[in-house]
């Protein structure tokens, strides 16, 4: 089970069990509906309070990117029409009860809700913990999970290797890597970067090729593999690319200057 999922199951349960106990203990006439939109009034309110402090303190959009965001709702908005009309085809058939326009529209507002607000504070947690390893592993160079080019001020990171805890189970096969690259010098450097990935018995994994990096002088950036598609994820969302195994350490060769 992912996080998510777990999180929609509490998200589910919690205002009937709300319900139950404030019925049975307190003799309150609250009907169900109205915990859920308590619930929903609380969330809604915490959840912007995290968004605002990520924004104030990290810059980070408060909503994704727009082309993101667009997708995302014509993709839902289709998927409901479609559900609709599947539904009313086989009420139809079945001479079953129909729903109301009302049930479709909570759905649809719902999942906006969760998928474009609650799901994306979570990656930016997840994105403000790695930025906090990157800047610890850099102080402290030394650590297995860097490499140093002397001679180029250069410094390259492996800051996680890891599944999506959000959206996949554990026992998901696709890692999602973080490699960063720091410049330590006076001068831009620009050139190619190899990476040998090895696995936790040490088994090469797979090299990876970074071509044509530029960076500016005392500065650092997300490597990144050129994507085979045009969609571009948030700034949280960003990885470096995936792998079917866990990276845990890695061989680098930096050639430019």
């Amino acid at each position: 089970m992912t996080i998510t999922a777990f999180i929609l199951l509490l998200l589910i349960i919690l205002p009937f069990i709300a319900f139950v106990l404030f019925s049975v203990l307190k003799n309150k006439k609250l009907r169900l509906r109205s915990y859920y939109l308590i619930e929903a009034l609380l969330v809604l309110l915490f959840t912007s309070i995290g968004h605002l402090y990520y924004y104030n303190v990290y810059n980070l959009n408060i909503l994704p990117d727009k082309e993101n965001l667009n997708t995302f709702v014509l993709v839902l908005l289709v998927g409901t029409i479609a559900m609709y009309i599947y539904h009313t085809i086989y009420i139809k058939i079945k001479k079953a009860e129909k729903l109301s326009i009302q049930a479709i529209a909570t759905f649809f507002l719902f999942t906006i809700l969760f998928f474009i607000w609650i799901i994306p504070l979570g990656h930016k947690y997840l994105y403000v913990d790695r930025l906090d390893t990157k800047e610890g592993l850099f102080a402290n160079p030394h650590m297995e999970e860097a490499m140093i080019e002397e001679d180029k001020n250069i410094m390259v990171g492996l800051i996680d290797s890891s599944y999506d805890p959000l959206m996949q189970p554990r026992t998901s096969r696709s890692y999602e890597n973080y490699f960063y690259i720091k410049n330590n010098g006076s001068i831009p450097y620009n050139g190619n970067i190899f990476l040998l990935l090895f696995d936790e018995d040490d088994e090469p994994i797979t090299v990876k090729l970074f071509e044509d990096i530029t960076i500016a002088p005392n500065s650092e950036q997300l490597l990144i593999e050129p994507r085979k598609n045009s969609f571009h994820p948030s700034e949280w969302n960003e990885h470096s690319f995936t792998t079917k195994q866990k990276v845990e350490t890695f061989e680098a060769v930096i050639t430019g200057k």
